[in-house]
């Protein structure tokens, strides 16, 4: 069993290919036959393993492989030796498809990228542009509001003084009609006292007249019955 598998691995180690396969009709298939050179084992950390690893397990065997403690000289020395590794493969495997291939879909993921970093831009321009109309809005309605406010306060303000002025002017007429009605008043009571002070001369006038007339109606009886006896009395003497 441990044969079969060394047996296996060692096939696949001497035949390691890379495909590439995309569906739909602008699908791309790349075959690269890799036979990597062996190498001495002084030398094995700069070559490159015959199937290239992914980013995430590039990424995660750069993480094991780096420890937190190293220094800027140790991590650029790395750095250098990754690019170094780069383009071994780019050289030695032909992965000129897998970059074009690669490269046109970043071309399509920018330009997506970018569509959506547009779209993106006019709806943020829609919302400020909505937000400075509403605010507009709100300045413009606030404005009126405060003048319509200092309008009414001012309108409030004349009304005010013009009722103050009218109450002063009324309260003025109150006190004129009160003494008015107390003039009236006094005026009654003496127009009272005359009335029957005039009321008692008409009726001792009027007694004296009777008494007058009674008086004349006497005299006037013994006038009549004096002519009637001097009548009388010379009837007698030319008898």
């Amino acid at each position: 069993m441990d044969a079969t598998a060394s047996t296996t691995d060692e096939e696949k180690r001497e035949e390691p290919t890379i495909r590439i396969a995309e569906g739909g009709p602008s699908a791309i298939q790349a075959e690269v036959s890799m036979e990597p050179a062996v190498e001495p084992s002084e030398e094995r950390m700069e070559t490159v393993s015959p199937s290239p690893p992914s980013l995430e397990q590039s990424r995660s065997m750069g993480s094991e492989e780096v420890p937190q403690s190293k220094s800027s000289e140790e991590m650029a020395r790395d750095l250098t030796l990754s690019e170094e590794i780069l383009e071994q493969v780019v050289t030695q495997y032909s992965v000129t498809p897998l970059l074009k291939y690669l490269d046109k879909k970043r071309g399509k993921y920018v330009v997506e990228k970018a569509s959506g970093f547009y779209i993106e831009l006019v709806r943020n321009r829609t919302k400020i542009k909505r937000a400075v109309a509403v605010k507009r809005e709100w300045d413009s309605a606030t404005a009126m509001a405060k003048e319509r406010v200092a309008s009414l306060t001012s309108e409030c303000a004349t009304m005010r003084a013009a009722l103050l002025e009218r109450e002063d002017h009324l309260r003025a007429k109150e006190k004129e009609c009160e003494k008015a009605t107390v003039d009236l008043c006094k005026s009654l009571e003496a127009s009272k006292v005359a009335y029957a002070a005039e009321v008692q001369h008409v009726e001792e006038l009027i007694v004296a007249l009777a008494k007058r007339d009674q008086l004349h109606a006497t005299e006037l009886a013994k006038a009549e019955e004096r002519r009637a006896e001097e009548e009388r009395i010379a009837e007698e003497l030319w008898g």
